[in-house]
């Protein structure tokens, strides 16, 4: 755990300068265990949302690809919580496994949708089934990625879901709870400020 804490504190400011990040809805940033539900904008996205929490370890499903690299850079990935999709069963059970036992500075990030969009697209069910099934509540979170020259980055976050424990929970019971949290997201968008732009 000491390297990600070095590699982060080193890499925070940098980062956060060049694309001058601003935090919405600060009071949201959920402090124990937790699931981060994340619409995914652009490549930099896990990095920016890392810098926010220089003493906690973020697990995060990537793809396989990236660990076609030496064994020093995959020991790295690993450390700072990176894991490699493998299918959508074998993740699920993955990333319960690590739920179970996280620690109180260790959180689950979930780009819900797969990969990149330029807009909020469909969310895949992953991050509800395992909130179902580890009581872990979910935090929604826009992120609009920009260096400070095109604007800057804007992280909102909205307020945490809590849902009921399910060991098995049902298509539809994902379906329904997905439905909510990509809803939640889509209203971050709109979000300026800290102001809803007439949202109620």
């Amino acid at each position: 755990m000491l390297f990600v804490w070095l590699f982060k504190l080193t890499a925070c400011l940098p980062l956060r300068l060049f694309f001058r990040v601003k935090v919405i809805g600060k009071e949201n940033k959920y402090k124990g265990p937790c699931i981060l539900a994340m619409n995914h904008g652009a490549a930099m996205d896990a990095t920016l949302v890392n810098t926010l929490y220089p003493f906690k370890r973020i697990y995060m499903l990537t793809t396989k690809k990236l660990f076609n690299c030496s064994r020093l850079h995959q020991w790295e990935l690993w450390q700072m919580g990176c894991r490699p999709s493998m299918s959508p069963s074998e993740d699920i059970e993955t990333m319960t496994a690590i739920a179970n036992n996280l620690k109180k500075y260790e959180l689950i990030g979930f780009f819900s949708e797969g990969k990149i969009h330029n807009s909020v697209g469909n969310f895949m069910g992953g991050a509800v089934m395992l909130a179902l099934r580890t009581k872990l509540p979910l935090i929604p979170i826009y992120i609009k990625t920009a260096p400070f020259y095109k604007g800057g980055t804007r992280i909102t976050f909205g307020e945490p879901i809590e849902v009921n424990t399910k060991e098995y929970p049902t298509a539809k019971d994902i379906e329904e709870i997905n439905d909510i949290l990509r809803s939640r997201v889509i209203r971050l968008s709109l979000t300026k400020g800290g102001k809803r732009n007439g949202l109620q």
